[in-house]
């Protein structure tokens, strides 16, 4: 039998809430600590990601693949095993959080984002790509970006939490997690 804690588990709202967590745990250490702004954009864009995937999956999943119709066709009447396909983009799932994806519930609604929101999330998702695929250079950011662009994708996620009606938590307990993570990041922003 395998021990536990020799294994790391993971899954979509895990990803999301301690993503949150940990900006909400970098953010007051970044003043002292300016080095810290990476991993927070990087953490904040991981909880977007799984966020978007978590609001606008299907039951299948499959609308979140890049999966040819075919393939989800072949499965779906049951000649072929599970397609197996990339997660759609960053930017995809984005614009899908943000259209008829969301309707699936009859209380539910497509996210709504300000002009700011929208530019803010793909500036820090395009800082997230230069930090995690770092090529040789210098890379220079004012801070005061990363503080405007972290407060905007905060909002993001919290009304994908709060405001969409689509996000369902597993458990109580991750809801809760996800709730006060979620407080604990907005409160670290006004400081």
């Amino acid at each position: 039998m395998n021990n536990p804690a020799e294994w790391f588990t993971t899954d979509l709202p895990d990803e999301a809430i301690t993503s949150i967590e940990l900006v909400a745990e970098l953010l007051p250490k970044t003043e002292t600590e300016p080095w810290r702004w990476k991993w927070a954009v990087i953490a904040m864009d991981n909880a977007l990601q799984n966020l978007f995937v978590l609001a606008v999956a299907h039951t299948s999943g499959l609308n979140v693949l890049r999966v040819k119709p075919d393939e989800a066709k072949a499965w779906r009447t049951g000649d072929a095993e599970y397609p197996e396909g990339p997660l759609k983009s960053f930017g995809e799932l984005f614009e899908m959080a943000q259209g008829d994806a969301m309707l699936k519930y009859v209380h539910s609604r497509p996210l709504e984002v300000s002009e700011d929101e929208n530019d803010f999330v793909r500036w820090n998702h395009r800082r997230r790509n230069e930090f995690v695929h770092y090529k040789p250079m210098s890379l220079s950011v004012d801070l005061e970006s990363f503080r405007l662009g972290l407060r905007a994708c905060a909002e993001v996620a919290r009304k994908l939490i709060q405001d969409t009606g689509v996000i369902m938590w597993d458990t109580p307990a991750q809801d809760a997690r996800a709730r006060a993570g979620l407080e604990s990041l907005l409160h670290s922003m006004e400081s």
